[in-house]
């Protein structure tokens, strides 16, 4: 009768052990074998970050696409007013516009680029060579665009305009966008040499 005793009480313990067990199992949470990615939150600042570079693309968009746009359809359309060579220039208004559209483009995309991709914290040193690389990259753009612009006024306004070669539309575009233009050049120029 020992015996069967004895097999009692190892049964009886065994199944306590199991059964407090299996609510240890059911009260911790599973464990995985696989490694938990670190959670990836970003802060407030850096959400704000975002956001303000998100608007500035889109500020920038809004105000160079239309230029774009407008310069390289007329520049593609086939118009005499534009196909026409002025006297002693081996440029005319087709190509004026053309090339025109594409440097704005280019413009955009390098400022879309740098807003996109420069870092809000970088070494000092690092920020001042990046920034005097800017600065003339920046001055040489601009004054290389400031004289594009003067060259297309020129052919316009001495050669086109005043024989009136082009019909209402053609000449209404050219004549505002070479005032925005040339304003926002002086107004980039003082910028530039103000920083």
């Amino acid at each position: 009768m020992h015996s069967n005793t004895e097999r009692m009480v190892s049964v009886t313990i065994d199944n306590d052990i199991e059964s407090q067990q299996e609510r240890t199992n059911l009260e911790s949470p599973l464990r995985s074998i696989l490694k938990k990615p670190e959670e990836d939150y970003l802060t407030v600042s850096e959400i704000k970050l975002r956001v303000i570079k998100i608007c500035l693309i889109i500020l920038f968009i809004i105000c160079y696409f239309p230029f774009i746009i407008t310069d390289l359809h007329y520049g593609i359309m086939d118009n005499e007013c534009i196909n026409t060579y002025p006297k002693d220039l081996n440029i005319n208004l087709k190509i004026y516009l053309i090339v025109s559209g594409f440097m704005i483009l280019f413009n955009l995309l390098i400022v879309v680029l740098a807003i996109i991709y420069i870092p809000v914290e970088m070494d000092r040193e690092k920020y001042k060579l990046l920034l005097f690389i800017s600065k003339i990259f920046g001055h040489i753009f601009t004054l290389v665009n400031f004289i594009w612009n003067l060259l297309g006024v020129i052919i316009f306004w001495a050669f086109i305009y005043g024989q009136n070669l082009c019909n209402s539309s053609i000449s209404t575009y050219l004549f505002v966008s070479f005032i925005i233009k040339i304003l926002a050049n002086i107004s980039v120029t003082i910028f530039r040499f103000n920083i």
